[in-house]
């Protein structure tokens, strides 16, 4: 019982890693932005791609940049309302003024990304402590597979002793009463 389990690998999270993944996530929001800019702004039914993004984001790096990534959507969702070079068939221009229309699209897409971003943070960070108690469970298991295997050794170890402890033990009984019979000087 007084063993311990060995410590647990450390997960290391490189701040570097996380960082150029913030940083190739930005981009992309705002290549996302550029193209959607050019392609008929919030009218542009694959706006909806910024939802991707923060669920990605969400997932693969700290949930301190996905709410940054979320900022940056909702930013760029809120330049492409205002101003957007129209294409036609799909876009009636950009929203003149901030009348209720821009007020509900902006309101909408805010909700929806703080939603987004809130769940897939919140799921990403359970999995990983769980990851971890599954990493504690299995260290703790090892190490008491290990304790069984050494308590097994020595109650084979034992055994091996017992055996000729006892023959000795026969044998110096043997010889006491054998010795009580015979002549003993008094020293």
């Amino acid at each position: 019982h007084g063993a311990t389990p060995e410590p647990l690998p450390a997960v290391e999270e490189s701040t570097g890693h996380h960082g150029v993944a913030l940083a190739l996530m930005v981009i992309d929001l705002l290549t996302l932005t550029a193209m959607l800019y050019y392609s008929g702004g919030a009218n542009n039914p694959f706006s909806f791609f910024y939802f991707v993004n923060l669920a990605v984001g969400g997932v693969t790096i700290k949930p301190r940049a996905a709410w940054s990534l979320t900022v940056t959507a909702i930013v760029g969702y809120t330049l492409l309302l205002h101003q957007s070079n129209p294409v036609p068939g799909i876009s009636e221009g950009p929203v003149e003024g901030f009348g209720y229309r821009a007020a509900g699209l902006m309101l909408a897409f805010a909700t929806c990304s703080t939603v987004v971003t809130y769940y897939v943070t919140r799921t990403a960070g359970e999995l990983k402590q769980r990851e971890r108690q599954l990493l504690h469970a299995q260290a703790e298991q090892a190490a008491s597979h290990r304790l069984e295997g050494l308590t097994t050794l020595a109650a084979g170890a034992a055994h091996e002793l017992a055996t000729p402890l006892s023959t000795i033990d026969v044998i110096v009984r043997e010889l006491s009463r054998h010795l009580e019979d015979c002549d003993k000087p008094e020293s």
